[in-house]
């Protein structure tokens, strides 16, 4: 807290070069801060040095995955890049953090239309645009070689959309995601472990992934939430009690970034 307020006292003097050194020194003697790296990444991007904050927070968030303001500032950034698929899941994850304040509704909306945007539905087809780094491979060379989790992660989204109507709808995405996670888990989970779909498949088990999505997405299209919401209304207080009881949890083996699969 001493280098943070520190930092944050050279920051409003205007001199941001002695804030970021302040917060580096803080950083060397508390490597585990995602205080420390936030602040940090907030300086930098107020000189509209935006990628250079974004490795601040990612080793943010890579030092400390439970603070959430990290991913809510990375998540923003992504899904203005070509790599859209980490503002979906940094998103999701900052959601899980930080489920009720005001930055909940802004995530939310982002995470919405970031998905629109990764799924198109164009001349009455289903589209991927999750990520640059994904490319076109032979499927029957994928059980002895390993390849980029975004390379992976369009083969299953893409058994995911078959045989759904191309209209993006929160309704739609849900039986998307489930079947994703179907071929997932069966072809991928093991070298390319993600909290965020062993959340899923916990949600899914206990029948919550259907209010969970509505809920996660609400503010993108809170037209087609309400109505959900209005002839589902026990099926999501029941879900809001079993969310509160049970959390996203954070283990080490299962840390989940870009850098993850590297």
């Amino acid at each position: 807290m001493v280098y943070q307020l520190i930092g944050n006292s050279y920051d409003l003097k205007g001199d941001k070069e002695k804030a970021i050194k302040i917060y580096d020194k803080g950083i060397n003697k508390f490597p585990n801060s995602g205080k420390l790296y936030l602040e940090k990444g907030i300086v930098i991007a107020s000189q509209e040095k935006w990628f250079e904050a974004l490795d601040v927070w990612e080793k943010g968030i890579i030092a400390d995955p439970t603070h959430s303001s990290n991913y809510f500032y990375a998540s923003k950034v992504l899904a203005q890049t070509d790599e859209k698929i980490w503002g979906i899941y940094y998103g999701e994850i900052f959601l899980n953090l930080e489920p009720n304040t005001q930055r909940t509704s802004q995530i939310s909306k982002l995470v919405y239309d970031t998905y629109k945007v990764c799924l198109p539905t164009e001349n009455s087809k289903w589209g991927l645009k999750f990520s640059h780094k994904a490319t076109n491979i032979v499927l029957g060379s994928l059980k002895d070689l390993k390849f980029s989790f975004e390379t992976v992660h369009n083969l299953a989204m893409e058994k995911g959309y078959k045989g759904i109507e191309p209209k993006f709808t929160i309704t739609n995405l849900i039986t998307i995601r489930k079947q994703f996670l179907k071929d997932w888990n069966a072809d991928y989970a093991d070298k390319y472990p993600n909290l965020i779909f062993n959340y899923h498949n916990l949600l899914i088990k206990n029948n919550m992934f259907e209010p969970y999505m509505f809920w996660i997405l609400k503010d993108g299209a809170n037209n087609e939430f309400q109505d959900w919401k209005s002839k589902n209304e026990t099926s999501y207080n029941n879900f809001i009690e079993w969310f509160n009881e049970n959390p996203m949890t954070f283990i080490n083996d299962c840390k989940t970034n870009r850098f993850s699969y590297d």
